[in-house]
């Protein structure tokens, strides 16, 4: 773990190619322990467990009523996920000239409203968009 004045030994700035994307997460984001613990999970191959840790994300914001208005902010955030995807895929298939379509709230800079929530399968839990575009 790394901080402003004592960089980690993963220090991604140092690491970081010139014109990659990147997204910081700070201590006091209420989101950012919860990202990067099911980041870990899904790092490690514990898929199910990443699963139970969003879930258990999802419970505990909404339990706080936690929603962000700043649709600026959240805009900018979609972008830069589009933006390292596409990053990714140019760097890791070259070759391939259009990179898969990410989320469509993605695509469209906008994250999806609390009243209308991507509708989940009900044998996998895995939303709609997530599971076509996968």
């Amino acid at each position: 773990m790394g901080t402003k004045n004592n960089p980690g030994d993963y220090d991604c700035y140092a690491k970081a190619h010139a014109d990659e994307p990147m997204f910081t997460l700070l201590g006091r984001d209420r989101t950012a322990h919860h990202l990067v613990a099911i980041w870990s999970a899904l790092r490690g191959g514990h898929f199910e467990f990443a699963r139970q840790l969003l879930d258990d994300a999802i419970a505990d914001l909404r339990s706080l009523g936690m929603r962000d208005t700043d649709k600026a902010k959240l805009a900018e955030a979609a972008t830069c996920s589009e933006k390292m995807k596409t990053w990714f895929d140019h760097r890791n298939h070259p070759r391939t000239t259009a990179a898969a379509p990410g989320p469509s709230f993605v695509s469209g800079n906008t994250a999806p409203s609390a009243e209308s929530e991507t509708p989940k399968s009900e044998s996998t839990g895995t939303p709609s968009a997530a599971r076509a575009t996968a």
